[in-house]
């Protein structure tokens, strides 16, 4: 395995001092060399009108920016985002909630990703959380899949976990084929204070495999307050969800509802719960297993964040297309932000940050964990990034992000976390790249002039790690 980690922000931006919190990556299949990453970055250009992501035409050995997500505001590019590449056709697909706005959902996307032009709108809605886009070309049109938690449902059904889909997203005028809404939640969901309805977690989070089987994962609530109580739940479709009854190909056998239960009523923490300086309250993530549409793996977190319930990632997998599950095979407390990918080959890896206090301070620990045997061993776990967990000069509560993402690329592993930029060698025991002006032996970051001390903030590092 040979690994590669570079800070990204670009060095004409040295002087910058933004909290670039919660990043998503997507790699071009088509073309390795093209990736996008996206973060909390605000445009430096006045008047504010866009927000934007981050560009490589170069595998990531260098970056720029392309500043083309509508509504964007001077504190933050866009909130939540997510995005994707179609699977050939070169499109790239997002699913934001705007800046300017207040739980407005964006589905974007745009055919030259490195090229000027605002993202085309093709979905403008409210009251939705945590948009998360995955996308795949078959036939020649990219089916995507944006999955949320869809408040507007909380007075209808409750059943706020829902995904957006279209059949044929690249080619079809706006709103490109999205008029499929399925609603994946099943059972009673928790119901909120005040008379405001009943919603799920805002977690919800989809695998594509090639032969059609699409996954979801989501937080079923069942209890609101603190804690939440929840249950995991695994939905299926073995037809791109393309007919008129959507992932409904799973039953639970113990209630005979649609979606199966991973576990049930464990505790999760109060949104707004903090471990170290990050919020945390709902975490999650899902991949199939490209060799094999039966195998997939999940994980989440669970736990109060205190010393009695610590806030904890678990890992399992499933051999049977999400009937039964494994026991825990990867549990590590006072941890977050999980991602899990598999390769071609089958490997399957898990990107996450834990909280370690080391001499009194509280500092985050981003680990890169692989398997060559389905989680039954762990052939390594590698710690990419050791630094200190600040808030000193945010503004806004999300220090490292709600999410970190890895992908899988034919054999090779992409990820990005977000992490505190101090230039200290010593942190990072893979080693590191700056593209920004900055001093390793004084540990110093310094302005565009390279004269000038910049103060520490938080950065997004682009991580590839090639599998021989």
């Amino acid at each position: 395995m040979q690994i590669r980690l570079v800070n990204i922000i670009p060095k004409w931006q040295s002087g910058e001092t933004n909290f670039d919190s919660e990043p998503s990556i997507t790699v071009n299949p088509a073309n390795p060399n093209q990736i996008v990453i996206t973060a909390f970055t605000p445009e430096t250009a006045r008047p504010v009108t866009t927000g934007p992501y981050f560009f490589s035409n170069d595998n990531g050995s260098t970056w720029a920016l392309n500043s083309v997500i509508p509504g964007g505001t001077p504190e933050l590019g866009t909130r939540d985002i997510s995005i994707r590449f179609g699977g050939n056709s070169g499109v790239i697909y997002a699913g934001i909630l705007r800046a300017d706005s207040s739980m407005q959902m964006n589905i974007l996307r745009k055919a030259n990703f490195s090229g000027p032009g605002l993202m085309t709108i093709l979905v403008d809605r409210r009251n939705v959380d945590q948009p998360w886009v995955e996308a795949i070309t078959r036939d020649n049109k990219d089916i995507v899949y944006v999955s949320s938690n869809d408040t507007s449902q909380r007075l209808i059904s409750g059943h706020t976990a829902s995904v957006d889909i279209s059949m044929d997203a690249a080619n079809l005028p706006p709103p490109a084929g999205f008029t499929a809404i399925a609603r994946v939640e099943s059972r009673n969901t928790a119901q909120l204070p005040d008379s405001s309805g009943n919603q799920d977690g805002p977690s919800v989070r989809t695998a594509i495999h090639s032969s059609g089987v699409i996954y979801c994962a989501f937080l079923g609530w069942r209890v609101f307050g603190s804690p939440n109580v929840s249950d995991v739940v695994i939905v299926r479709d073995d037809n791109w969800a393309s007919g008129p009854a959507k992932f409904e190909d799973l039953i639970d056998l113990t209630d005979g509802k649609a979606g199966q239960r991973v576990v049930t009523n464990v505790p999760i923490a109060p949104l707004g719960t903090t471990l170290g300086t990050q919020r945390i309250g709902s975490s999650l993530t899902i991949a199939v297993d490209p060799t094999n549409s039966k195998r997939v793996y999940i994980a989440w977190c669970d736990g109060l964040a205190s010393s009695s319930s610590p806030y904890t990632l678990h890992v399992r997998r499933s051999d049977d297309s999400g009937q039964s599950w494994t026991e825990d095979l990867i549990s590590v407390a006072n941890a977050t932000n999980p991602g899990v990918a598999v390769n071609t080959s089958g490997v399957v890896g898990l990107l996450y940050q834990e909280l370690v206090n080391i001499n009194g301070d509280n500092r985050w620990r981003t680990h890169f964990i692989h398997s060559t045997d389905h989680f039954t061993n762990v052939a390594a776990d590698t710690v990419l990034a050791d630094v200190l967990d600040s808030a000193e000069g945010a503004t806004h509560s999300v220090i490292i992000g709600d999410y970190s993402n890895l992908i899988a690329i034919l054999n090779d592993f992409y990820g990005v976390f977000s992490a505190y930029n101090e230039p200290d060698l010593s942190n990072f025991p893979v080693g590191v790249k700056y593209l920004r002006n900055h001093d390793f032996s004084t540990k110093r970051l310094l302005d565009i002039s390279n004269s000038m001390v910049v103060p520490p903030s938080v950065d997004p590092y682009f991580v590839h790690c090639r599998m021989d």
